[in-house]
């Protein structure tokens, strides 16, 4: 299985609003501008993990908001890798997606990449 940054890593597709970075934060808004992480309470991935792992630690009121940040941060993730996927399909980039199936609750996606550089 292969990660959905790898035509990036790789420079098989690659534009300077993209900055060096092969991040889903530099690679989202160079490829669909529209869409972004900005109106999300939580809006990092690194905030997330941490409102995550303290969970424990909070009042039932502030975990149930907590929880709903959290969904929405993650219903975004999701909808910003389909989106890259899509674009990436729309270059020829990705040619097929081979498999999907969820492990562990995350969502895997086996992809057919065409190597070729862009």
């Amino acid at each position: 299985m292969k990660d959905l940054m790898l035509p990036f890593k790789e420079k098989w597709y690659y534009i300077p609003q993209m900055e060096g970075s092969y991040s889903i934060k530099k690679v989202l808004p160079a490829l669909v501008p529209n869409l972004t992480y900005k109106d999300l309470s939580i809006s990092k991935g690194d905030v997330a993990s941490l409102e995550f792992l303290n969970l424990n630690k909070k009042p039932p009121k502030e975990v149930e908001r907590i929880r709903g940040d959290l969904l929405e941060y993650c219903k975004m993730d999701t909808f910003a890798m389909f989106k890259i996927l899509q674009f990436l399909r729309k270059k020829n980039i990705i040619m097929d997606i081979y498999h999907v199936f969820f492990s562990n609750n995350i969502l895997c996606v086996y992809l057919v990449y065409n190597k070729i550089c862009y």
